[in-house]
């Protein structure tokens, strides 16, 4: 029985510990510093490089700087991506279709400049 309290302890240790670092991590993306930031993430054809702005601890404008992405695709489904996380001030939203690569791929590259406002 000792040892299967030691093992039960261990694990409610790991889950403190787990809550306390996704706190932190929540924490540090919820007020990002002022200023601009660049993040990458591997698109569906290329890497696709973007630009966020952050006023007042929010996310005020996201540009997209390069991508070699099929044009006619990508661009308006970026751009509704893009939208959707300045509404929400959080990249915790849903790949739009059509161009989910590059959708996915937008997302991680603003969480990439995210965290180099922080």
């Amino acid at each position: 029985m000792k040892n299967r309290a030691g093992i039960f302890s261990t694990y409610r240790f790991g889950l403190v510990l787990t809550a306390v670092v996704l706190i932190a991590a929540a924490a540090a993306y919820a007020n990002p510093a002022d200023g601009t930031y660049q993040g990458s993430a591997e698109g569906y054809k290329s890497e696709i490089v973007v630009e966020v702005t952050v006023s007042d601890g929010q996310i005020s404008a996201i540009e997209v700087v390069s991508h070699d992405e099929t044009v006619a695709l990508a661009e308006p489904v970026m751009e509704s991506t893009i939208e959707a996380i300045i509404e929400a001030q959080s990249t915790d939203i849903d790949a739009r279709t059509r161009a989910t690569v590059s959708s996915k791929a937008v997302l991680e590259a603003v969480q990439n400049a995210l965290a180099e406002a922080n």
